[in-house]
């Protein structure tokens, strides 16, 4: 008797591995989504079949806002709500990040721009300005006291202000004669050019 309980014991067992073994446990597809920055990976997710990927930690370039991913060939941002039913790469969009280089020429010239530059670019220098009884010197950034040198990287918004030197032209004097037709002589005057000349104190005598 106790050799049939064994015996129906082991067979029991032996059944019960034979099931396990046949039984087919169901495979989870995997696929791998792929972040690229620059030619470098930063980031490989798995995601199930027909599940969705979610974004990784945005990377960072100097210059430049992070605008989203996309794929290789596609023209639009990635949308996550897309199921994965293969394994992709994703490929980083970047913008320019903007700066402005103002120019202030100075006060009573009305000729002003502003020129707009991609972060880290050098501007294009402008024509000198004139202003009348000034030397143009060049060109100073605001509360600076070197001259400012168009091959610098600008990487903020930046004014440069004209620097002018005032022009000392020496003044032109003439002679002023007074005829008094044969009466008494007036002292001539010397006056600076585009100046009047004042009445002389005395008028002359004839007798």
């Amino acid at each position: 008797m106790l050799k049939k309980s064994v015996y129906f014991v082991l067979a029991l067992l032996i059944f019960s591995f034979l099931i396990s073994c046949n039984s087919e446990t169901p495979i989870v597809e995997k696929f791998k989504v792929d972040f690229v920055s620059d030619n470098i990976t930063i980031a490989s997710i798995e995601v199930e079949k027909g599940k969705t990927v979610y974004a990784p930690q945005e990377p960072a370039k100097e210059g430049f806002i992070m605008k989203g991913w996309k794929l290789e060939k596609s023209e639009n941002l990635y949308d996550y709500s897309t199921p994965v039913n293969s394994n992709i790469r994703l490929y980083a969009v970047w913008d320019n990040i903007k700066v402005s280089v103002s120019f202030d020429r100075g006060e009573g010239i009305n000729d002003s721009d502003t020129q707009i530059i991609n972060y880290g670019d050098v501007p294009s220098k402008p024509s000198d300005p004139v202003k009348e009884g000034f030397l143009f010197k060049g060109w100073k950034l605001k509360g600076n006291t070197e001259f400012f040198s168009f091959d610098y990287s600008v990487k903020e918004n930046i004014t440069l202000v004209a620097v002018w030197e005032q022009v000392i032209i020496p003044a032109e004097y003439s002679t002023v004669v007074f005829n008094t037709d044969g009466g008494s002589a007036i002292d001539s005057v010397i006056v600076e050019k585009g100046k009047t000349v004042s009445r002389p104190a005395e008028d002359p005598v004839k007798t």
